[in-house]
């Protein structure tokens, strides 16, 4: 399941593609930027404790930043003998479920470096499908931007393919993306691979700079 881009998108892309005077630049990846510092190219790693929340509806102000203390090196991870057992990798994700002391969905967020249009892409598929049907209840994945759900897909336990996403969005400095991955029941062998890519779309300025050269080169040739 793929979204298709706005009828913009695609004259953007056509564009792009016909001349090398613009170019959608990719700004942040979830996988390329992974680090052990929280903020690096915008890229945050942390948790939503659904546990001590009255209501249990996740909004983006009760995302809460994993400590230092939890990056060993190669990925952000208590240690084992520690809840919350939420880690990150650079592609997937692991959240707490009901048999844990706490339940906490696995939360990726992105905070904007830019101002003006993006296109995030990216896929949510199972990482882990050792489980046998039955001991796993798969997981869920949320997408939200700024507040609005863009995704909600349930993966089965072996579920490898997922769904591929895409979606053109108008964001400024400071606005929020997260990737929340929720145990849906237990969390046996639920590391969840959930990605995502953001392209910078050319502004308005750059594309009549870009149609004019068009024009020109075609008036050229002629």
């Amino acid at each position: 399941m793929k979204t298709a881009l706005y009828p913009l998108g695609s004259a953007i892309a056509a564009l792009a593609l016909t001349t090398p005077a613009v170019r959608a630049d990719v700004i942040a990846d979830s996988v390329a930027d992974f680090a052990g510092v929280q903020g690096a190219n915008g890229w945050f790693y942390g948790l939503y404790n659904l546990s001590l929340d009255v209501d249990h509806l996740y909004t983006q102000a009760e995302f809460a930043e994993m400590s230092l203390a939890a990056w060993n090196g190669s990925v952000w991870q208590w240690p084992g003998t520690q809840p919350p057992y939420v880690s990150f990798n650079p592609w997937a994700c692991h959240p707490d479920g009901v048999n844990r002391e706490e339940q906490h969905h696995a939360i990726r967020r992105w905070v904007s470096t830019v101002d003006g249009e993006i296109i995030i892409t990216g896929r949510l598929a199972k990482w882990d499908t050792r489980s046998g049907d039955g001991a796993s209840n798969g997981t869920i994945g949320v997408l939200i931007a700024d507040g609005i759900q863009l995704l909600n897909y349930t993966l089965a336990w072996d579920d490898s393919e997922g769904v591929s996403y895409e979606f053109p969005l108008t964001v400024q400095q400071g606005s929020i993306i997260d990737l929340c991955v929720d145990a849906n029941g237990v969390d046996y062998f639920d590391g969840t691979m959930f990605t995502m890519t953001v392209t910078q779309v050319p502004g308005p300025a750059t594309l009549a700079i870009a149609g004019m050269t068009i024009a020109f080169a075609g008036r050229r040739r002629r």
